[in-house]
């Protein structure tokens, strides 16, 4: 099976990722090699329950059944004996200025594109540490906004308060569908995927299986093409709150003027044509005229 056995959105994602690299006849080629074989998936010890405390500093700590996972995780317990009941705490704050500018980070102009050193302005680091004892009543980690809650790489789930745009839609998801990764059911949903031609939500997926989805070459036998084929949040018919915008950079640009127009800002009828056709090579990067780009309200 090739190309053309997949469904329509699904044909023109795969083109417009690859329109610069191959021809349409080398991406069939590259998806009939992939038949019989599946995406490498990333599989974490799962939890049975989470939930999340507040703790003295003002932060939520999310629990692994009832075990603080910022307690747990091998770069603590390696630390010396802690007060019990209480554990150290360590964060990175990073900042940069230029004398008139101040970030957190350095900006892109800042940095040698050959040698990747600092040539403009001056960075620095500091390094913070602090002791927690948990003192609220346990919470769903679902409801603490981002900022307030610990800033470790944990297995929280996203946003999923009715005051902000995305925590409705995660709301209505994990109510349909469960709050589980909608590929691999096992860790907690933190990601709106949905597809970026129709801005249709096709599920909640933790950032594992968010990353590189788009990338499945297989037609079928594989988790993410049976994901990406039959969308579990399909019937649902819920819209991604925040809607791509034309991206400036040159790669996106040279598809847009490829292709002739940019499928994310076209009406419906034309962001899926019936057939992919076969485009002759790519132009070069320079040259591109922004003014004949259209771009449309998504929705």
């Amino acid at each position: 099976m090739g190309l053309h056995d997949m469904p329509p959105y699904r044909q023109m994602a795969l083109v417009w990722r690859y329109l610069l690299e191959y021809t349409v006849g080398e991406i069939d080629a590259m998806i009939r090699a992939a038949e019989g074989k599946t995406c490498r998936s990333y599989r974490f010890a799962g939890c049975g329950t989470y939930t999340c405390q507040r703790g003295d500093d003002g932060r939520h700590h999310l629990l692994c059944n009832n075990i603080p996972v910022c307690a747990v995780m091998p770069s603590r317990r390696r630390r010396a004996t802690q007060p019990p009941g209480s554990w150290r705490h360590s964060q990175s704050c990073l900042s940069w200025t230029d004398g008139t500018r101040y970030r957190v980070q350095a900006p892109p102009e800042a940095w040698d594109r050959e040698t990747r050193a600092l040539v403009v302005g001056v960075s620095r680091r500091i390094e913070v540490t602090w002791q927690v004892t948990l003192i609220g009543e346990p919470t769903d980690p679902g409801l603490v906004r981002s900022r307030h809650r610990c800033p470790i790489p944990a297995d929280w789930p996203g946003y999923q308060g009715i005051d902000r745009p995305g925590g409705r839609e995660r709301a209505r998801l994990v109510a349909e569908l469960g709050a589980q990764c909608h590929l691999c059911q096992q860790s907690p949903g933190a990601i709106l995927d949905h597809d970026h031609f129709t801005g249709l939500i096709r599920g909640l997926l933790c950032i594992g299986c968010n990353n590189n989805l788009e990338e499945c070459l297989h037609v079928t036998g594989c988790p993410r093409a049976d994901y990406l084929n039959a969308p579990p949040a399909a019937r649902l018919r819920l819209y991604y709150p925040q809607p791509d915008r034309l991206a400036k950079h040159d790669k996106e640009l040279r598809r847009i003027a490829y292709l002739g127009f940019d499928p994310r800002f076209q009406p419906a009828s034309r962001r899926l044509p019936k057939t992919v056709r076969e485009l002759p090579p790519p132009p070069a990067g320079t040259g591109i005229d922004l003014t004949a780009v259209s771009e449309q309200p998504l929705f």
